[in-house]
């Protein structure tokens, strides 16, 4: 299996930026499948399990596979498309619209905002007006923003936060027809955990009419939809997350607190935030140590005299 991966930068970078509780799901939902799973008897899972994030790669490469068509992949040598394509083909057999120019972000946004959309749906009034209430709270109190994103599918105007907690929401709902444990608030953090969380209990949506609203996404392709949808979903989950948690290390963009940073005593984070001080500190180095010389040199005559002897020694040696 290892000798077939090939690195996948829409798949590989996310999954090596999560713990092994995030890439639980996923080894759960293909070890869940009786569809030519071969993750199990790698070599890799065999010596490192459950520590997930040593064979990543090997997870990569699964998902892949089963994204792929049977006969297709052994034309490539045992080898699965590549991730963009198969996030596609679930959007193209979901009856999903997008650009074959999309990147992969638009792709899961236009996934997560679908199945969302059908979720929402099928709420009764209390159930939509906690989760708009739950939602609106990352997005300015906006609820009617709220609502028509999720009325019309259309999460684009949404902020990170608000589509993370969304997405985790539908990425908790396919783990719970699937059998799988998903911890929420520990994925999420407190506020965001708390909301998924409360978001989850008061929904109370059975087993049966969960797979009812998700029944349409297994019944193309056969099988390996059934490990193919619930990954691609979890990992457009884990990339919202990342992205987030990217723009909160990004903020705020203040040069007084990076001064701030630069005057604690944290020096190594203010040259982080401020490359150019690493050169400034340099020369402001140097300029101190030529005044000290200078001034040790009017103090010993004895130093003035040495670069004399040097020159001397210098010409008669010549």
């Amino acid at each position: 299996m290892s000798a077939n991966y090939t690195f996948d930068a829409d798949l590989d970078t996310v999954l090596q930026a999560a713990s092994n509780e995030e890439l639980a799901p996923l080894v759960q939902f293909i070890k869940a499948s009786s569809f030519s799973e071969r993750l199990t008897s790698d070599d890799s899972f065999v010596r490192y399990y459950p520590n997930h994030a040593r064979y990543c790669h090997v997870i990569s490469a699964e998902i892949r596979a089963f994204g792929g068509h049977t006969i297709v992949n052994l034309l490539r040598g045992g080898k699965g498309p590549d991730y963009h394509t198969v996030v596609a083909d679930v959007l193209k057999h979901m009856k999903i619209d997008y650009q074959e120019d999309d990147n992969i972000f638009e792709l899961e946004r236009k996934l997560i905002a679908y199945v969302m959309k059908d979720m929402y749906g099928k709420m009764d009034n209390e159930q939509r007006e906690l989760i708009v209430s739950e939602v609106k709270q990352y997005q300015s109190n906006d609820g009617a923003l709220v609502v028509k994103a999720l009325e019309k599918g259309d999460l684009a105007q949404l902020s990170p936060k608000a589509l993370l907690l969304l997405s985790s929401v539908i990425s908790s709902s396919i783990a719970k027809i699937m059998g799988v444990s998903v911890s929420i608030s520990n994925a999420l953090g407190s506020a965001l955990g708390q909301s998924a969380n409360k978001i989850q209990t008061l929904l109370n949506m059975s087993v049966d009419v969960l797979y009812s609203i998700f029944n349409s996404i297994y019944e193309f392709g056969g099988p390996a939809y059934k490990v193919t949808v619930p990954c691609v979903i979890h990992v457009a989950m884990l990339r919202v997350k990342q992205s987030s948690c990217l723009l909160e290390y990004q903020k705020p963009c203040d040069p007084n607190l990076t001064l701030a940073h630069a005057t604690s005593d944290e020096p190594s984070q203010a040259q982080d935030e401020a490359p150019g001080n690493n050169q400034d500190h340099a020369q402001a180095q140097d300029q101190t140590q030529g005044q000290e010389q200078g001034q040790n040199q009017e103090q010993d005559p004895n130093l003035q005299t040495n670069p004399a002897k040097g020159s001397d020694a210098g010409s008669n040696k010549s």
